[in-house]
């Protein structure tokens, strides 16, 4: 199940038809919108999980690509009257067909067991996927729902060893707890290979080791060069935030399910080499095992080993913020391989007003 295209609207902010791709990397000029985009993803999730209510006005078009059911699109419209908030509007649609919709109380479903359409009437401030939860008779709202409970988030450049992650920005981390415990759940074979990765982007080390105490876990880090053992807390920011990004990924491939990664200002703070070693692992391990990423930077190093076919590039026009993409402008992108320029240059240069003005 994966996140294919977003539209949010709030009084005062617009996100309009962002594309994702299974690993994505939104990138754009300082106040286009960037954080502003994760922080709508992340509040769907906490919505859906009912982990945050239906507090503002908002309008929702969002789309699913699921390996089950296809083409899953899913809107709602909340609306505030006299201080309380309510679902004025609701629809799914399967591959095109109907399967939901509501209009304020009242809202029909297909019941795929029975081959027929049922009426509920769901409490004004709730969602039809809350309150109906059957994986026989409606297992197309069960899709929505496991996505949201398999998402996580978090901001690259706040990662730290006494920071917790859920008292982080992003806090959809909600069956994971911190760095070492997860550690501890891995197999010896993807202790190892986080080991070797943290090799590859230039961090020698011999040994990494969970201890346990009294009231927190620890790593305790063995480099080549030094006779002791550093303590996780103990580390450079950078090499923590490292580690905790490497440990996390292993994690969700080792446990073997299908998921959401946003990570807010990515590799922010690495110097050129670990950067790009770091950008490249994270990309292939998410393409090669089926967990889409979703990933913002104003980083050079990253912009330039991420291949531009996986980029969105924002654009903002007062309060409205759309995308440049692969998919709705291909001249552009095709046409800039044959530049000699750098992917950052993509961004930072005046080629892309030069080609949108002939």
């Amino acid at each position: 199940m994966k996140l294919t295209e977003l539209s949010y609207k709030t009084a005062n902010w617009e996100i309009k038809n962002l594309e994702f791709d299974n690993v994505s990397l939104i990138v754009g000029k300082n106040s286009t919108g960037k954080s502003k985009t994760l922080r709508a993803i992340d509040l769907l999730g906490k919505i859906l999980t009912q982990r945050v209510g239906l507090v503002e006005e908002s309008t929702w078009n969002v789309t699913f690509s699921s390996d089950k059911y296809g083409t899953i699109n899913y809107q709602f419209i909340v609306e505030t009257s006299n201080g309380e908030s309510f679902v004025s509007f609701e629809q799914m649609a399967v591959d095109d067909k109907v399967y939901v919709h509501r209009k304020l109380q009242q809202a029909s479903l297909q019941n795929v067991l029975d081959n027929i359409g049922n009426t509920i009437y769901p409490p004004s401030n709730k969602l039809t996927i809350h309150i109906t939860r059957d994986i026989k008779k409606y297992p197309y709202l069960e899709e929505i729902i496991i996505w949201a409970e398999r998402s996580y988030g978090f901001k690259f450049g706040s990662i730290g060893p006494e920071v917790p992650y859920n008292q982080q920005e992003y806090n959809l981390l909600t069956a994971v707890d911190e760095i070492p415990a997860l550690y501890k759940e891995l197999s010896a074979e993807s202790k190892e290979r986080v080991r070797k990765y943290f090799l590859e982007i230039g961090y020698r080390i011999d040994e990494i080791v969970f201890t346990s105490g009294r009231q927190r876990n620890f790593l305790h880090i063995k480099e080549s060069d030094m006779e002791i053992y550093l303590a996780h807390y103990q580390l450079s920011q950078g090499m923590f935030r490292s580690l905790s990004i490497l440990i996390f990924i292993e994690y969700l491939l080792f446990i073997k399910k299908a998921a959401t990664v946003i990570i807010d200002d990515l590799c922010e703070g690495l110097d050129y080499d670990r950067a790009t070693k770091l950008g490249k692992i994270i990309y292939e391990n998410c393409i090669q095992k089926n967990i889409q990423l979703i990933a913002t930077s104003n980083d050079m190093f990253l912009m330039d080993v991420v291949n531009l076919k996986y980029w969105n590039l924002l654009q903002r026009d007062g309060a409205v913020v759309t995308a440049l993409n692969p998919k709705n402008q291909p001249d552009l992108f095709n046409d800039f391989q044959f530049t000699g320029l750098s992917n950052f240059d993509f961004l930072a240069s005046d080629y892309i007003a030069q080609k949108i003005k002939k």
